[in-house]
Protein backbone atom coordinates (compact mmCIF):
# COMPACT_ATOMS: atom_id res chain seq x y z
CA UNK A 1 0.00 0.00 0.00
CA UNK A 2 1.21 3.40 -1.23
CA UNK A 3 0.18 6.18 1.08
CA UNK A 4 -0.42 9.69 0.46
CA UNK A 5 -0.16 10.18 -3.46
CA UNK A 6 -0.96 13.83 -3.41
CA UNK A 7 1.71 14.95 -1.06
CA UNK A 8 4.09 14.18 -3.15
CA UNK A 9 5.24 18.04 -4.04
CA UNK A 10 4.74 18.85 -7.63
CA UNK A 11 3.37 17.77 -10.37
CA UNK A 12 6.32 16.77 -12.17
CA UNK A 13 7.51 15.21 -9.13
CA UNK A 14 4.12 12.20 -9.44
CA UNK A 15 4.23 11.71 -12.48
CA UNK A 16 7.89 10.59 -11.92
CA UNK A 17 6.25 8.42 -8.64
CA UNK A 18 3.49 7.55 -10.82
CA UNK A 19 5.56 5.95 -13.69
CA UNK A 20 7.66 4.24 -11.01
CA UNK A 21 4.37 2.80 -9.87
CA UNK A 22 3.24 1.92 -12.90
CA UNK A 23 6.51 0.02 -13.80
CA UNK A 24 6.06 -2.05 -10.47
CA UNK A 25 2.87 -2.69 -11.27
CA UNK A 26 3.77 -4.35 -14.47
CA UNK A 27 6.69 -6.14 -12.59
CA UNK A 28 4.72 -7.42 -10.02
CA UNK A 29 1.55 -8.10 -11.82
CA UNK A 30 0.31 -10.81 -9.42
CA UNK A 31 0.88 -8.52 -6.41
CA UNK A 32 -2.43 -6.22 -5.28
CA UNK A 33 -1.39 -2.76 -5.36
CA UNK A 34 -3.39 -0.03 -3.16
CA UNK A 35 -2.59 3.90 -3.63
CA UNK A 36 -4.06 6.51 -1.40
CA UNK A 37 -4.36 10.22 -2.91
CA UNK A 38 -6.77 13.28 -2.15
CA UNK A 39 -7.94 13.87 -5.51
CA UNK A 40 -5.74 15.28 -7.77
CA UNK A 41 -5.29 15.86 -11.67
CA UNK A 42 -6.03 13.27 -13.63
CA UNK A 43 -5.27 10.33 -11.74
CA UNK A 44 -5.66 7.91 -14.07
CA UNK A 45 -3.29 9.85 -16.36
CA UNK A 46 -0.69 9.53 -13.61
CA UNK A 47 -0.72 6.13 -12.67
CA UNK A 48 -1.09 3.31 -15.79
CA UNK A 49 -2.39 0.02 -14.65
CA UNK A 50 -4.55 0.99 -11.87
CA UNK A 51 -8.43 -0.64 -12.91
CA UNK A 52 -10.50 0.29 -9.76
CA UNK A 53 -10.70 3.64 -8.45
CA UNK A 54 -12.44 3.67 -5.06
CA UNK A 55 -13.44 7.52 -3.08
CA UNK A 56 -14.30 7.11 0.58
CA UNK A 57 -18.00 7.90 0.93
CA UNK A 58 -18.99 10.76 3.19
CA UNK A 59 -20.95 9.78 6.63
CA UNK A 60 -24.46 10.30 6.26
CA UNK A 61 -26.39 11.98 9.62
CA UNK A 62 -27.31 8.88 11.07
CA UNK A 63 -23.97 8.00 11.28
CA UNK A 64 -22.79 11.40 12.67
CA UNK A 65 -25.62 11.39 15.24
CA UNK A 66 -24.54 7.73 16.28
CA UNK A 67 -20.78 9.18 16.32
CA UNK A 68 -21.36 12.18 18.34
CA UNK A 69 -23.41 10.03 21.22
CA UNK A 70 -20.51 7.58 21.50
CA UNK A 71 -18.01 10.24 21.73
CA UNK A 72 -20.21 11.94 24.62
CA UNK A 73 -20.47 8.13 26.21
CA UNK A 74 -16.53 8.06 26.19
CA UNK A 75 -15.80 11.69 27.24
CA UNK A 76 -18.54 11.75 30.40
CA UNK A 77 -17.34 8.48 31.30
CA UNK A 78 -13.37 9.10 31.22
CA UNK A 79 -14.46 12.35 33.20
CA UNK A 80 -16.33 10.22 35.93
CA UNK A 81 -13.72 7.00 36.32
CA UNK A 82 -14.74 7.22 40.09
CA UNK A 83 -18.43 6.34 39.49
CA UNK A 84 -18.50 2.50 40.23
CA UNK A 85 -22.26 2.45 41.89
CA UNK A 86 -24.73 1.51 39.26
CA UNK A 87 -26.61 4.84 40.11
CA UNK A 88 -23.53 6.79 38.93
CA UNK A 89 -22.66 5.32 36.15
CA UNK A 90 -26.05 5.82 35.01
CA UNK A 91 -26.27 9.12 35.88
CA UNK A 92 -22.94 9.57 33.68
CA UNK A 93 -24.90 7.80 30.45
CA UNK A 94 -28.32 10.19 30.78
CA UNK A 95 -25.83 13.42 31.26
CA UNK A 96 -24.14 11.96 28.02
CA UNK A 97 -27.23 11.45 26.16
CA UNK A 98 -28.40 14.78 27.16
CA UNK A 99 -25.54 16.87 25.76
CA UNK A 100 -25.09 14.78 22.74
CA UNK A 101 -28.70 15.57 21.70
CA UNK A 102 -28.33 19.30 22.31
CA UNK A 103 -25.64 19.51 20.07
CA UNK A 104 -27.50 17.31 17.36
CA UNK A 105 -29.94 19.75 17.64
CA UNK A 106 -27.92 22.81 17.35
CA UNK A 107 -26.50 21.17 14.10
CA UNK A 108 -30.01 20.59 12.35
CA UNK A 109 -30.65 24.44 12.44
CA UNK A 110 -27.84 24.97 10.65
CA UNK A 111 -27.50 24.05 7.19
CA UNK A 112 -23.95 24.92 6.38
CA UNK A 113 -22.91 23.41 9.60
CA UNK A 114 -24.92 19.94 9.10
CA UNK A 115 -23.22 19.62 5.81
CA UNK A 116 -19.94 19.92 7.60
CA UNK A 117 -21.03 16.63 9.52
CA UNK A 118 -19.70 14.67 6.32
CA UNK A 119 -16.65 14.66 6.94
CA UNK A 120 -15.17 13.18 9.97
CA UNK A 121 -12.39 15.25 10.73
CA UNK A 122 -15.25 18.29 11.25
CA UNK A 123 -16.91 16.21 13.17
CA UNK A 124 -14.71 15.88 15.42
CA UNK A 125 -13.54 19.30 15.57
CA UNK A 126 -17.13 20.45 15.46
CA UNK A 127 -18.03 18.44 19.14
CA UNK A 128 -14.53 19.36 20.33
CA UNK A 129 -15.61 23.28 20.33
CA UNK A 130 -19.27 23.22 21.35
CA UNK A 131 -17.53 21.02 24.24
CA UNK A 132 -15.30 23.86 25.01
CA UNK A 133 -18.18 26.15 25.14
CA UNK A 134 -17.27 28.23 21.80
CA UNK A 135 -19.93 29.34 19.32
CA UNK A 136 -20.75 26.64 16.31
CA UNK A 137 -18.83 28.22 13.22
CA UNK A 138 -20.91 28.45 9.84
CA UNK A 139 -18.18 28.19 7.52
CA UNK A 140 -15.02 25.44 7.46
CA UNK A 141 -12.70 28.42 7.70
CA UNK A 142 -14.30 29.93 10.46
CA UNK A 143 -14.09 25.79 12.21
CA UNK A 144 -10.39 25.98 11.39
CA UNK A 145 -9.63 29.01 13.12
CA UNK A 146 -11.99 28.03 16.42
CA UNK A 147 -10.78 24.68 16.77
CA UNK A 148 -6.56 25.88 16.38
CA UNK A 149 -7.94 29.04 19.47
CA UNK A 150 -9.47 25.97 21.46
CA UNK A 151 -6.64 23.62 21.57
CA UNK A 152 -4.00 26.28 22.21
CA UNK A 153 -6.58 27.96 24.76
CA UNK A 154 -7.56 24.75 26.95
CA UNK A 155 -3.88 23.43 26.83
CA UNK A 156 -1.55 23.23 29.57
CA UNK A 157 1.04 21.44 31.48
CA UNK A 158 -1.49 20.79 34.28
CA UNK A 159 -4.33 21.86 35.82
CA UNK A 160 -3.56 24.75 38.22
CA UNK A 161 -0.37 25.42 36.70
CA UNK A 162 1.19 28.23 34.66
CA UNK A 163 1.80 27.27 30.47
CA UNK A 164 4.66 25.92 29.79
CA UNK A 165 4.99 29.20 27.49
CA UNK A 166 3.84 31.93 28.10
CA UNK A 167 2.36 33.36 25.25
CA UNK A 168 -0.85 34.19 24.45
CA UNK A 169 -3.06 32.18 22.00
CA UNK A 170 -2.88 34.78 19.21
CA UNK A 171 0.63 34.90 19.23
CA UNK A 172 1.51 31.22 19.62
CA UNK A 173 -0.80 31.76 16.25
CA UNK A 174 1.46 33.73 14.64
CA UNK A 175 4.26 31.96 15.16
CA UNK A 176 2.55 28.75 13.81
CA UNK A 177 1.31 30.68 10.60
CA UNK A 178 4.34 31.64 9.59
CA UNK A 179 5.89 27.89 10.25
CA UNK A 180 2.84 27.21 7.95
CA UNK A 181 3.93 29.17 5.64
CA UNK A 182 7.10 28.53 5.10
CA UNK A 183 6.19 24.73 4.47
CA UNK A 184 3.39 25.30 1.95
CA UNK A 185 5.80 27.57 0.04
CA UNK A 186 8.34 24.73 -0.08
CA UNK A 187 5.45 21.84 -0.97
CA UNK A 188 6.28 19.98 2.14
CA UNK A 189 4.34 18.38 5.25
CA UNK A 190 7.22 17.26 6.88
CA UNK A 191 9.98 19.39 9.23
CA UNK A 192 12.66 19.15 11.61
CA UNK A 193 13.60 21.34 14.15
CA UNK A 194 17.03 21.30 13.06
CA UNK A 195 16.63 22.68 9.47
CA UNK A 196 18.45 25.81 9.81
CA UNK A 197 15.92 27.65 7.68
CA UNK A 198 13.07 26.57 9.91
CA UNK A 199 15.10 27.60 13.03
CA UNK A 200 15.69 30.72 11.73
CA UNK A 201 12.10 31.65 10.69
CA UNK A 202 10.32 30.20 14.24
CA UNK A 203 13.55 32.07 15.91
CA UNK A 204 12.70 35.63 14.16
CA UNK A 205 9.18 35.12 15.22
CA UNK A 206 9.35 34.61 18.36
CA UNK A 207 11.69 37.61 19.36
CA UNK A 208 8.75 40.08 18.00
CA UNK A 209 6.29 38.75 20.81
CA UNK A 210 6.96 39.79 24.01
CA UNK A 211 9.05 38.11 26.11
CA UNK A 212 9.46 35.11 23.18
CA UNK A 213 13.19 36.23 23.06
CA UNK A 214 13.83 34.09 26.43
CA UNK A 215 11.82 30.93 24.62
CA UNK A 216 14.15 28.55 22.80
CA UNK A 217 12.57 27.04 19.23
CA UNK A 218 12.70 23.42 20.58
CA UNK A 219 10.94 24.22 23.76
CA UNK A 220 8.12 26.18 21.39
CA UNK A 221 7.65 23.21 19.35
CA UNK A 222 7.78 20.85 22.18
CA UNK A 223 4.78 23.05 23.55
CA UNK A 224 2.99 22.79 20.28
CA UNK A 225 3.40 18.90 20.36
CA UNK A 226 3.19 17.76 23.73
CA UNK A 227 0.34 20.31 25.43
CA UNK A 228 -1.15 22.13 22.39
CA UNK A 229 -1.43 19.17 19.67
CA UNK A 230 -1.24 20.97 16.80
CA UNK A 231 2.13 20.01 15.88
CA UNK A 232 2.86 16.16 16.05
CA UNK A 233 6.10 13.51 15.59
CA UNK A 234 6.08 12.43 12.15
CA UNK A 235 6.20 8.71 11.35
CA UNK A 236 10.17 9.48 10.30
CA UNK A 237 12.85 10.14 12.96
CA UNK A 238 13.37 13.19 13.91
CA UNK A 239 10.80 15.18 11.88
CA UNK A 240 7.40 16.97 12.73
CA UNK A 241 4.15 17.65 11.22
CA UNK A 242 0.66 19.38 11.61
CA UNK A 243 -1.90 17.23 12.92
CA UNK A 244 -3.69 17.29 10.05
CA UNK A 245 -2.60 18.71 6.49
CA UNK A 246 -6.00 21.10 6.25
CA UNK A 247 -4.64 23.21 9.59
CA UNK A 248 -1.43 23.76 7.92
CA UNK A 249 -3.35 24.77 4.63
CA UNK A 250 -5.51 27.26 6.58
CA UNK A 251 -3.09 28.64 8.79
CA UNK A 252 -1.04 29.68 5.79
CA UNK A 253 -3.78 31.08 4.14
CA UNK A 254 -4.10 33.39 7.21
CA UNK A 255 -0.16 34.18 6.42
CA UNK A 256 -0.73 35.03 3.11
CA UNK A 257 -4.01 37.14 4.00
CA UNK A 258 -1.90 38.82 7.03
CA UNK A 259 1.22 39.74 4.44
CA UNK A 260 -0.97 40.46 1.13
CA UNK A 261 0.62 38.25 -1.05
CA UNK A 262 -2.61 36.99 -2.67
CA UNK A 263 -0.21 37.20 -6.14
CA UNK A 264 1.78 33.81 -4.49
CA UNK A 265 -2.03 32.36 -4.63
CA UNK A 266 -3.18 33.42 -7.53
CA UNK A 267 0.66 32.20 -9.58
CA UNK A 268 -0.44 28.39 -8.47
CA UNK A 269 -3.97 28.25 -9.48
CA UNK A 270 -2.85 25.21 -12.08
CA UNK A 271 -0.81 23.81 -9.19
CA UNK A 272 -3.69 21.11 -7.62
CA UNK A 273 -1.15 20.77 -4.12
CA UNK A 274 -2.49 24.84 -3.64
CA UNK A 275 -6.04 24.00 -4.01
CA UNK A 276 -7.18 23.71 -0.17
CA UNK A 277 -4.63 26.76 0.14
CA UNK A 278 -6.67 28.67 -1.95
CA UNK A 279 -9.99 28.09 -1.14
CA UNK A 280 -9.17 28.70 2.85
CA UNK A 281 -7.46 31.80 1.63
CA UNK A 282 -11.23 32.64 -0.11
CA UNK A 283 -13.26 31.80 2.96
CA UNK A 284 -11.28 34.39 4.85
CA UNK A 285 -11.06 36.98 2.09
CA UNK A 286 -12.19 38.61 -1.12
CA UNK A 287 -11.72 35.98 -3.63
CA UNK A 288 -12.81 38.41 -6.36
CA UNK A 289 -9.54 38.52 -8.49
CA UNK A 290 -8.41 34.39 -7.35
CA UNK A 291 -11.70 33.50 -8.89
CA UNK A 292 -11.25 36.27 -12.10
CA UNK A 293 -7.63 34.48 -12.86
CA UNK A 294 -9.07 31.10 -11.89
CA UNK A 295 -11.74 31.29 -14.59
CA UNK A 296 -9.76 32.80 -17.25
CA UNK A 297 -7.54 29.53 -16.80
CA UNK A 298 -10.90 27.19 -16.66
CA UNK A 299 -12.15 28.71 -19.89
CA UNK A 300 -8.79 28.92 -22.07
CA UNK A 301 -7.62 26.73 -24.37
CA UNK A 302 -5.68 24.24 -21.65
CA UNK A 303 -9.41 23.84 -20.02
CA UNK A 304 -8.29 23.52 -16.53
CA UNK A 305 -9.90 21.01 -14.41
CA UNK A 306 -8.08 22.40 -11.83
CA UNK A 307 -9.08 26.03 -12.33
CA UNK A 308 -12.87 24.94 -12.90
CA UNK A 309 -13.37 23.47 -9.72
CA UNK A 310 -11.47 26.26 -7.81
CA UNK A 311 -13.79 28.87 -9.30
CA UNK A 312 -16.84 27.44 -8.14
CA UNK A 313 -15.56 26.44 -4.70
CA UNK A 314 -14.27 29.57 -3.84
CA UNK A 315 -17.39 31.31 -5.10
CA UNK A 316 -19.07 29.03 -2.40
CA UNK A 317 -17.12 29.92 0.07
CA UNK A 318 -15.53 33.14 -0.20
CA UNK A 319 -16.14 35.84 2.52
CA UNK A 320 -16.92 38.54 -0.42
CA UNK A 321 -17.09 38.24 -3.78
CA UNK A 322 -18.07 40.84 -6.52
CA UNK A 323 -21.76 40.62 -7.16
CA UNK A 324 -21.53 41.49 -11.01
CA UNK A 325 -18.67 38.71 -11.18
CA UNK A 326 -21.26 36.31 -9.09
CA UNK A 327 -23.92 36.58 -11.52
CA UNK A 328 -21.86 36.11 -14.45
CA UNK A 329 -20.57 32.82 -13.06
CA UNK A 330 -23.45 31.64 -11.75
CA UNK A 331 -25.11 32.24 -15.63
CA UNK A 332 -22.03 30.80 -17.03
CA UNK A 333 -22.30 27.66 -15.30
CA UNK A 334 -25.78 26.98 -17.15
CA UNK A 335 -24.10 27.81 -20.35
CA UNK A 336 -21.05 25.57 -19.80
CA UNK A 337 -23.91 22.73 -19.08
CA UNK A 338 -24.65 22.89 -22.66
CA UNK A 339 -21.52 23.10 -24.09
CA UNK A 340 -20.34 21.11 -26.61
CA UNK A 341 -17.31 20.38 -24.99
CA UNK A 342 -16.86 17.89 -23.26
CA UNK A 343 -14.90 18.57 -20.39
CA UNK A 344 -16.58 21.75 -19.35
CA UNK A 345 -19.93 20.36 -19.63
CA UNK A 346 -18.78 17.47 -17.37
CA UNK A 347 -17.26 19.49 -14.75
CA UNK A 348 -20.20 22.30 -14.55
CA UNK A 349 -22.51 18.92 -13.89
CA UNK A 350 -19.93 17.90 -11.05
CA UNK A 351 -20.37 21.39 -9.56
CA UNK A 352 -24.24 21.22 -9.84
CA UNK A 353 -24.60 18.17 -8.12
CA UNK A 354 -21.78 19.45 -5.37
CA UNK A 355 -24.49 22.27 -5.23
CA UNK A 356 -27.70 20.08 -4.69
CA UNK A 357 -25.94 18.15 -1.64
CA UNK A 358 -24.78 21.86 -0.12
CA UNK A 359 -28.78 22.75 0.00
CA UNK A 360 -29.67 19.30 1.41
CA UNK A 361 -31.53 19.89 4.81
CA UNK A 362 -32.43 17.46 7.54
CA UNK A 363 -36.35 17.26 7.31
CA UNK A 364 -36.74 13.50 9.46
CA UNK A 365 -34.31 11.70 11.20
CA UNK A 366 -33.00 9.71 7.92
CA UNK A 367 -33.98 11.93 5.10
CA UNK A 368 -32.88 14.97 3.67
CA UNK A 369 -34.65 17.42 0.73
CA UNK A 370 -33.61 19.37 -1.59
CA UNK A 371 -36.58 21.39 -3.11
CA UNK A 372 -35.24 22.41 -6.63
CA UNK A 373 -35.34 20.33 -9.94
CA UNK A 374 -33.39 17.88 -10.29
CA UNK A 375 -31.69 18.65 -13.80
CA UNK A 376 -31.00 16.22 -17.12
CA UNK A 377 -27.14 16.38 -16.74
CA UNK A 378 -27.36 14.98 -13.44
CA UNK A 379 -28.57 12.27 -13.99
CA UNK A 380 -26.15 11.88 -17.41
Amino acid sequence: MLDGMDEIGNEQDQAKIGRWISQQIRLYSDSAFIVTSRPFTDRKEIIKGITTFLEIRSINFKQAERFILSWYEHHEEMKSQGAKNKRDKAATVVKAHRKANELIVRIKRNPYLFQLTSTPLLLIMIITIYENGYELPKSRGALYKEICKVMIERRTVSEGTQKAIQLTADQTLLVLQGLAFELVMKERLLFSPGEQNIQNLVRKSLNECPGGEKISVEAFISYVVNDVGLLTLSDKVGFYEFNHRCIQEYLAASMIKNKRCEHLLIERILHAWWSETIRLYAAQSNATRIIEEAHKLATSETKSVVAFKLVYDCLAEAMQVDLQLRIRLENALDIHLNSDDPILRTKAAEVKIVQRFDRLVPVARNLEIDQTHVMACEYQ
